[in-house]
């Protein structure tokens, strides 16, 4: 079972980005929506909430050549694969960015819900 938590943040001049917080059972980790400067390019970043080993890399690499983003609304679920853009090893932990290949920040503000 999983817990999710969502907060929307300023972000330079003009824009924003949602901040996700998931709490499942083995991991937590902050995901964030965002676009940069287009909306029609929707990506997401993947920040661990706790210290990652070594290991970490090769997790996310695996991780996002596996997995899709699900958008879910009354229109039915769409599926969307993911590529990965970034990993960054940022003073505060280890970041993953990916870009949601095919999706728009509007299909993402029609979704009544997301899956990873």
């Amino acid at each position: 079972m999983s817990r999710s938590l969502s907060r929307t943040h300023p972000f330079g001049a003009g824009g924003a980005y949602v901040e996700i917080v998931s709490r499942p059972t083995f991991a937590s980790f902050r995901h964030r929506p965002y676009c940069k400067g287009d909306a029609a390019h929707v990506s997401l970043a993947m920040i661990p909430n706790s210290k990652y080993d070594s290991n970490f890399e090769t997790t996310m690499r695996g991780i996002t050549a596996e997995r899709a983003v699900e958008l879910i609304s009354d229109a039915g679920k769409r599926r969307f694969p993911l590529t990965l853009a970034a990993l960054e090893a940022a003073p505060q932990g280890p970041q993953t960015s990916v870009q949601i290949v095919g999706a728009t920040m509007a299909d993402l503000q029609a979704a009544k819900r997301i899956e990873i």
